[in-house]
């Protein structure tokens, strides 16, 4: 949606005009926007109860990853009585032309500001994935809202990048709330000792495995390859929405049997017939969904992001941490 027409809508909303005010919230409330659900999940753990503070969801919970987010005139709405953005940085950044439809200078926080980035899969050429099914001559890629960011975006899968980009929220609510600035700091202490120890286990895991080569859907898990100590030999597709091309599956094939990958790692938007393609024709290379808690079932809990991660990481146990697995 473009930003005119967004900025149209909130003029509309702004009181003393015709349109219906925008605040509904009780005197006194603040409110706090975050972009997608890790943003919502980090932000409540600092947020702890500290009185008078909403946090609230921009995109569904249930929509995954957020560039694939279209902005409704009722944003504007919520924006336009808004305190703070939080938001993860380069996958979100539809947050941008919302504040500017507002007319008003909201702070929006990027998360990710601190993180160790990773190059994007995006970045490179198709040397590593399986293509799009689709003619890339002349072809452009921000057409269709597909990510060609340098960096990989997805740094909040990695205990480690989530505990960096708790310390940025900390800071951006304490200069907001400045009341709760001593809660705040506890809190994410708190809960950044916590994520510490989810690293550690995971690195503990990690380092246990038996099989270390691995095929993805896209780049969305690269982080916590990294974490983990995997190796990322290619990707069925380069973007989160693409399709890959009968060529570049092949390949992937290929490289899948040389290597001898030992698991497909797909998400849950993920289309799940190119992993299965790719299993049968490796001799049945298990296919794993794992959850990068881009999205969620219903309003997220405190704990969500610690246990949905251990989750990620008992399929991985059972997937690499068996017998050696002979190349097909």
């Amino acid at each position: 949606m473009a930003a005119i027409s967004l900025f149209s809508v909130a003029l509309a909303c702004k009181p003393g005009t015709t349109g219906q005010s925008a605040s509904t919230q009780p005197a006194g409330e603040r409110v706090v926007l975050c972009t997608f659900v890790p943003m919502y999940v980090f932000t409540s753990n600092v947020v702890g109860d500290a009185a008078n503070i909403r946090i609230e969801l921009i995109a569904p919970a249930a929509l995954g990853c957020p560039h694939d987010y279209d902005p409704r005139p009722s944003d504007v709405r919520r924006f336009s009585t808004a305190d703070l953005i939080i938001s993860h940085g380069d996958i979100d950044s539809f947050c941008e032309k919302l504040v500017a439809a507002t007319g008003r200078n909201i702070p929006i926080v990027r998360a990710a500001q601190e993180c160790a980035a990773l190059p994007s899969a995006t970045a490179d050429t198709h040397d590593h994935a399986a293509g799009d099914d689709h003619d890339h001559e002349g072809h452009d890629h921000a057409e269709h809202d597909e990510p060609t960011a340098s960096v990989n975006p997805h740094a909040w899968v990695s205990p480690i990048e989530a505990a960096k980009q708790v310390g940025v929220i900390e800071r951006a609510l304490a200069a907001t709330f400045p009341e709760h600035a001593e809660a705040f700091a506890r809190n994410a202490q708190a809960y950044q000792v916590k994520l510490a120890a989810l690293a550690d286990e995971m690195r503990s895991a990690g380092a246990a495995f038996q099989h270390r080569n691995v095929v993805a859907a896209h780049d969305v898990f690269d982080y916590l390859a990294r974490d983990l100590g995997l190796n990322v030999i290619g990707y069925i597709t380069q973007y989160a929405r693409g399709e890959p091309s009968a060529m570049g599956m092949a390949e992937l094939t290929q490289r899948m049997r040389e290597s001898g990958a030992a698991a497909i790692l797909i998400e849950p938007f993920a289309a799940r017939a190119p992993a299965d393609a790719l299993s049968r024709e490796t001799g049945g290379t298990p296919v794993i969904l794992l959850d990068p808690l881009a999205s969620y079932s219903g309003t997220p809990d405190a704990e969500a992001y610690e246990r949905v991660q251990r989750e990620n990481l008992d399929k991985l146990k059972k997937a690499l941490g068996g017998a050696e697995r002979s190349t097909h």
